[in-house]
């Protein structure tokens, strides 16, 4: 599944300087990103066959994909002690019930969690979920 469409939606969040995917994430040790920020990565795929006969093959994919808010700590103090939870609810109402196209399930929550606290930055991070039907004409 490609996540820039997902990107885009999370753009307008209020408050956000970065919406980014996987590559500026990982890059979060060694470049100056601009906190607060939004990162979409993928999490995971999985396949369930729904047929498997001789001319036709079907599969329901389950795709997962995290969204990590990062904040930066030290810039906080005096500010609104709830901004990590504003940002994760901004992010659950954008996504919960929207489909990227046609051909996805609408996407919906599934955890969410503290991710690290460390070096001035306190991150969450939210799995989603959706679903798409493969078929296959064998």
């Amino acid at each position: 599944m490609k996540l820039l469409p997902i990107i885009e939606r999370l753009k307008p969040v209020s408050g956000i300087r970065t919406v980014e995917g996987a590559k500026a994430l990982a890059e979060l040790a060694t470049i100056q990103v601009a906190l607060p920020g939004l990162f979409v990565v993928p999490a995971a795929e999985d396949f369930r066959p729904v047929q498997e006969g001789a001319g036709l093959i079907q599969l329901e994919e389950t795709i997962q994909f995290d969204v990590v808010v990062i904040i930066n700590a030290s810039a906080t103090r005096g500010r609104d002690e709830d901004e990590l939870e504003g940002f994760s609810e901004a992010v659950k109402t954008l996504l919960f019930g929207w489909a990227p196209s046609a051909e996805f399930r609408p996407i919906v929550p599934v955890a969410s969690r503290l991710l690290g606290v460390g070096s001035g930055r306190v991150s969450w991070i939210i799995r989603f979920r959706t679903v798409q039907h493969l078929r296959k004409i064998a």
